[in-house]
């Protein structure tokens, strides 16, 4: 298995075993990925313009998307819903992952700053909180799902604010 490298130069190779990763033997060689990036490129030139024009809108768009949808989920007639407070922590979840995803990319693309390599420990705490996000994201839909699922076979116990109670254990 391989990982992506990250730290001092030492390693020739963009990837390294997984025991050096573990091992903190694993590093990230800046000439050769620079001249991989630098390479003359109709296909790369068209990536990187994609890239710097198209994620700020994204960015934009999403960002106004999630907060107006936790600004509607925030309304004092959904408070009370187990779905709407599912949805809100949706929205917030989403957020994070857009500005640790795209943000980071385009800052990357924009500046040539790499928020992974800055040290060991960014990088581990930006993926940790990426892949966090991300499997919230996605599990959160099918708490969603079953959230609705319950919703349509047991009225009596959503009615009665049981299931809210549940739904706050399960998000937090």
């Amino acid at each position: 298995m391989s990982l992506p490298c990250t730290g001092n130069v030492t390693n020739t190779s963009l990837y390294c075993d997984y025991a050096d990763y573990e091992n903190d033997t694993c590093t990230y060689d800046d000439d050769d990925y620079d001249d991989v990036i630098t390479a003359p490129s109709t296909a790369r030139n068209v990536a990187f313009a994609l890239v710097r024009y198209l994620f700020p809108v994204i960015i934009l768009v999403g960002t106004t998307g999630n907060a107006l949808s936790a600004a509607v989920m925030l309304r004092r007639g959904m408070r009370g819903t187990s779905i709407y407070f599912y949805l809100l922590v949706l929205a917030v979840v989403d957020t994070t992952v857009l500005y640790i995803s795209a943000f980071k990319t385009w800052v990357r693309v924009i500046t040539g700053v790499e928020w992974l390599h800055a040290s060991t420990a960014a990088c581990r705490i930006l993926m940790f909180l990426l892949l966090v996000a991300l499997h919230l994201s996605a599990w959160l839909i099918v708490v969603v799902s079953a959230d609705r699922f319950v919703a349509v076979w047991m009225k009596s116990e959503v009615r009665d604010g049981v299931w809210m109670l549940r739904s706050a254990v399960v998000s937090g």
